[in-house]
């Protein structure tokens, strides 16, 4: 860079000695120590800024008069002159400062002493602007100014002079000032409000809003665990919780449980914090383990509201950092998880804390404090002990510290790293370290990555990027499976899931950042890309997210943080008549959110904008409770007010492990599981369900919770997100063992009947139809279908049986409508592929048929029903040694009926495959019913081997058997076989008018018909 000489600089002096007297001035002013404006002790802070303000010169240099002979003024001056960065304020020390490693500062706390004790401070006068200089912080003016200057996160560097000066007579600690009495002072006396929008109050204002964050700070960190006890089990927590026992027998027990669990696939997960609340519960032997996981979750969340205040400050100053805290405190989503979900609010805090001490860790270069690279290294244990996702913040901390690198040196130098080889590296060896340190802290307490410690933590992400299990939900009022989400799922999620005063800052600050230069940073990049690169590596991915966003809560603190810096500048920077408008709608849209969670309070979560009409606009077009929170509301309900004591009692739930705990002390309670739309076949007395995966026709419609039997719901803004209810009749139930038992005609009348008095029983017209079906009266279950689907458009059963009713009606329009109606909430299912195929098969469409069974059979490779319908499509066209494979992969899994035997049978006819067509026979003969099928078989394989006598005996036995093509084909084959050829073409025309479509009988015709041509 080129060096900056030849400044224009005023020397503002700073005495205690009342008789200080300055040097009689020449005229031309040319020595710096001949232009002083002097300050002397009690010097308030307003006298500084308008000494400040009067200045005319660029840059400033702050002089302790008493310590620093004037002499030494101008050698100071032209080493300032020297100097590369225009950012920085310079001092000077004689101090050694104990770095390890040469640059990392081992204290860890207080402010950097080698700068307050400086007696000389000289930098742009717009640094010193952003100065608090009152003696209430400190006696003398350098040291308040300084320590308010580091607070300000202003940058400062070393100027190497050969000079002396005097030691610092006493050392102080402003700390108390800065953060309490100054500000507690101004707050309390009004001057805080009086001089609101006064420059001259900008500092103590500063000072202020820092400790109403530490006040606020202090308040979550006790209020959020404390009001955890209202708040329900989470649908992830059993499974979570018992998980972190076999974690914990891991390490104690040697047991191996945690290193495999197929079925959660939870030891892909670091569970770092279940961990720790498992190893709470077992020490203080607590009868609830959930309310500790509660109060655990609940303190990490306090930690993300206090981080992001630092980080706000950072990012903007005091105001910034209180503005922050309080909106992603009245963020109902983030607060809602903080008080149960410890899989996804560690994550995200970890995620924030590393991100932070990203930042500050270069704050201070070339010294880095050993507290930041702590800070840094928790932060990344946290994240990635948590979840896998965390190796993000490798690539982060790399890109970070390779900008910050390209910006300390200038674009023009970056490239030449040999001349720059001490920044390069101290800066690697910086990154190795933290992200060495994190990485091995993060899996201490994960025994799947300890097993290979540089292997399986990439194996997890690999295995989470490719999960591919979907979950049944609700976007933009269509039902559908988690893993066929529209790519505006996650961006959306976050405009309509987060306040809209966070919305609309976010979207102001964007426009600042386009327009306003200055905003543009790399702190403010580095904040906007941690936003947005997850939510465009999750679209990227098509990664599958379900439960609303919660897979993504990790990036709504980088939103709130920039919608705080646009309300930063509206209530700071802004002219005063915008101010106070800023201030009224700020307030207004902060109180929207915080209505909701005092109004929704424990349901916080279940939380939707403005944008989409809040709760109730979104409400059946959105997941709501998908976490089975208000079950616990509930069951409280249940208790105080259902006399169920003294008497057994079965209590049906769509979450029976969250309920077998509330109810764990009830010896008299059996919990019964079952899916809503099943839960009518069980046997129960009453039912608590939450509002999972209910769809979407009945909850816009007022069809949940059905209204017989109610008891209770619990509700936020008047929707049910939990239903308590009775059993009113038990015929449904009654008919269900009836059907059991095959005892159709009795079940049928009894539902029948039940229907009459409950029209709106979805479930019972779905079971009565199928009941019809079975009994072979398509008519009738076509009609309950109907009856169904009106109450529950989407019921799949009901669908499903609709489809197969049509199917044997011929009503193929019908039949294709129901399908399209299953794929359209599920394009992954193979069943309702292999019914599109089926219909498609009996409509004699056997290309589209054959594409249909080819998708069945992408996405379950093992369905038996797919597989023998394309062996049946591809014997059907003739294509018999095509058809085998499909037909034994039937057989292999042991699920071959007798059809698909002997269609195998006569594929291995046609192909000539005559011992696999004993063996298939012979056990066709032990267990076959279908005689008539099997002896045709084995007399085309008697003809085709030419034992025509075999084949007249076998002729013979099979006398009684029905002629049809196929039957009379073969006689005609047996007549051609024999010599008589008038007779065979006779034979061979019945065939083809008993079956237009069989396509042997229409060659052997052609082929006898020319030969009697050629003979004539």
């Amino acid at each position: 860079m080129e060096e900056v000489v030849n400044k224009s600089i005023q020397v503002i002096g700073f005495t205690r000695n009342a008789d200080f007297q300055l040097p009689v001035l020449n005229a031309n002013k040319e020595l710096l120590q001949e232009n002083i404006i002097l300050l002397r002790v009690g010097c308030q802070h307003e006298e500084f800024l308008n000494v400040l303000q009067e200045v005319q010169a660029e840059d400033i240099m702050l002089v302790d008069l008493d310590r620093v002979a004037l002499p030494v003024l101008n050698a100071l001056g032209q080493a300032y002159g020297k100097t590369e960065r225009k950012d920085h304020v310079y001092y000077v020390s004689n101090r050694k400062r104990k770095l390890w490693l040469g640059f990392v500062d081992a204290v860890l706390w207080r402010g950097d002493r080698s700068i307050t004790d400086s007696p000389v401070l000289i930098g742009n006068k717009s640094l010193f602007m952003k100065a608090y200089a009152g003696d209430d912080l400190d006696g003398n003016l350098l040291r308040a100014v300084s320590y308010s200057l580091q607070k300000a996160f202003v940058k400062f560097g070393t100027l190497e002079v050969p000079v002396t000066w005097k030691d610092s007579e006493n050392v102080s600690n402003p700390a108390v000032n800065y953060f309490w009495k100054i500000p507690f002072r101004f707050l309390t006396t009004g001057r805080f409000f009086t001089t609101l929008f006064d420059v001259s109050g900008r500092s103590r204002r500063d000072m202020t809003f820092r400790m109403l964050m530490l006040l606020f700070g202090l308040f979550v960190f006790f209020y959020m665990p404390y009001i955890s006890k209202d708040y329900g089990i989470s649908g992830d927590e059993f499974v979570d919780h018992r998980h972190s026992g076999y974690v914990l027998d891991f390490f104690t027990k040697g047991d191996k449980a945690a290193l495999n669990q197929p079925k959660t696939a939870l030891h892909l997960y670091g569970n770092s914090m279940q961990v720790v609340a498992a190893v709470v519960a077992n020490v203080i032997g607590a009868d609830d383990v959930y309310a500790v996981r509660h109060v655990v979750c609940a303190l990490v969340g306090a930690l993300g509201v206090i981080a992001i205040g630092l980080l706000g400050m950072r990012f903007g100053g005091g105001l910034c950092g209180l503005i922050s805290m309080l909106l992603l405190f009245f963020s109902p989503r983030f607060f809602g998880h903080s008080m149960n979900n410890l899989k996804d609010i560690p994550f995200a805090v970890g995620y924030l804390v590393a991100i932070f001490y990203f930042v500050r860790m270069f704050d201070r270069y070339p010294v880095v404090k050993l507290r930041h690279m702590i800070g840094a290294m928790l932060g990344i244990a946290l994240a990635l002990g948590t979840r896998s996702g965390g190796l993000l913040l490798f690539p982060y901390l790399l890109m970070y510290g390779g900008l910050f690198y390209i910006l300390w040196v200038g674009f023009k130098e970056f490239y030449k790293f040999m001349k720059y080889r001490k920044e390069v590296e101290n800066i690697l060896f910086l990154i190795i370290l933290v992200l060495f340190v994190g990485y091995f802290l993060s899996i201490i307490t994960w025994p799947f990555a300890l097993a290979r410690p540089f292997t399986n933590v990439v194996v997890s992400l690999k295995e989470f990027t490719n999960y591919n299990i979907g979950l049944r939900t609700i976007f933009e009022g269509e039902q559908m499976m988690s893993n066929m989400l529209p790519v505006h799922y996650a961006p959306k999620y976050l405009m309509i899931g987060s306040p809209l005063v966070v919305v609309a800052g976010f979207i102001g600050y964007l426009f600042f950042m386009a327009f306003r230069k200055k905003e543009f940073s790399l702190l403010s990049f580095f904040i906007l890309f941690s936003l947005v690169f997850p939510v465009f590596w999750v679209i990227y991915q098509k990664s599958n997210l379900y439960g609303g966003i919660r897979h993504l809560l990790f990036v709504m603190p980088f939103m709130v943080l920039l919608a705080a810096r646009f309300w930063t500048l509206m209530l700071s920077v802004s002219p005063k008549y915008l101010k106070g408008v800023m201030v009224v709608v700020f307030v207004g849209l902060l109180f929207l959110p915080a209505r909701h969670m005092a109004v929704n309070h424990p349901n916080d979560y279940v939380y939707f904008s403005e944008l989409v009409g809040g709760l109730r606009g979104a409400y059946g077009d959105y997941e709501t409770d998908y976490y089975y929170n208000s079950l616990k509301k509930g069951v409280d309900w249940f208790k105080k007010n259902v006399d169920y004591k003294g008497r057994p009692l079965r209590i049906v739930t769509n979450h029976s492990a969250n309920l077998q705990h509330y109810f764990r002390k009830d010896t008299n309670v059996t919990i019964v599981y079952s899916r809503y739309y099943d839960k009518f076949s069980k046997e129960w007395d009453y039912m608590i369900f939450d509002n999972v995966y209910i769809n979407s026709f009945q909850l816009k419609n007022g069809l949940f919770p059905v209204k017989e039997g109610f008891l209770y719901s619990v509700d936020a803004d008047g929707l049910p997100m939990c239903v308590v209810g009775e059993r009113t009749s038990r015929d449904d139930y009654e008919a269900i063992k009836l059907e059991e038992q095959k005892k159709y005609p009795e079940a049928i009348a009894k539902l029948e009947n039940y229907l009459k008095d409950h029209p709106w029983n979805e479930e019972m017209w779905m079971r009565l139809s199928r009941m019809y079906y079975t009994i072979g009266k398509p008519e009738e279950a076509l009609r309950c279908t109907g009856e169904s689907l009106k109450w529950q458009p989407q019921l799949m059963d009901a669908l499903n049986i609709r489809a197969l009713s049509a199917l044997d009606l011929k009503k193929f329009t019908t039949a294709h409508q129901a399908v399209d109606a299953m794929l359209a909430q599920n394009d992954v299912a193979s069943s309702s592929y292999y019914v599109k195929g089926l219909i498609y098969y009996t409509e004699g469409k056997d290309k589209e048929a054959l594409d249909y069974v080819n998708k069945a059979l992408r996405y379950n490779g093992g369905n038996v029903q797919a597989l023998a319908l394309g062996g049946d499509i591809l014997r059907r066209n003739g294509s018999y040694s095509k058809a085998i494979e499909p037909y034994e992969k039937v057989v292999r899994a042991k699920r071959a009926d007798e059809r698909v035997l002997l269609s195998l049978a006569e594929c291995y006819c046609r192909v000539n495959n005559y011992k696999l067509l004993e063996q298939v026979s012979s056990l066709l003969h032990e267990q076959g019913r279908d005689k008539e099928a099997l002896q045709k078989i084995e007399l085309r394989a008697l003809i085709q081997q030419k034992r025509m006598e075999d084949a007249e005996k076998l002729l013979k036995q099979m006398s009684g058997v029905k002629e049809d093509s196929e039957f009379v084909l073969l006689r005609a084959l047996c007549e051609l076989a024999a010599g008589r050829r008038a007779t065979a073409a006779e034979m061979a025309q019945k065939a083809v008018e008993l079956d237009p479509k069989n396509r042997e009988a229409i060659e052997l015709q052609r082929f006898l018909s020319k030969e009697m041509e050629i003979r004539k």
